[in-house]
């Protein structure tokens, strides 16, 4: 991870990255709050056309750890309700 990355960038990166068909992305957790540290995780919400399959999925990015919140676009709505108290 180089200095001058913000958590947004780094995220934009990744989904770039893993996920060139996304139809949208949302960047979540301490991150979206400007709360992060040098072990701060990246909390992203994927959003991904229906011939893709929901899940959840951890992984490492330029070094950092970002927890993956991927869902179809059929689902979404779904997964917003299920998550709303959540916070």
């Amino acid at each position: 991870m180089k200095d001058h990355d913000s958590p947004a960038s780094e995220a934009l990166c990744l989904v770039r990255h893993h996920f060139p068909h996304a139809v949208g992305a949302l960047l979540g957790g301490s991150a979206a709050r400007g709360h992060t540290s040098a072990s701060s995780d990246l909390d992203v919400a994927v959003l991904l056309p229906d011939s893709d399959t929901s899940r959840r999925e951890v992984i490492r990015h330029n070094g950092r750890l970002a927890e993956l919140f991927i869902h179809t676009v059929t689902d979404f709505q779904q997964a917003l309700e299920h998550n709303r108290g959540k916070g």
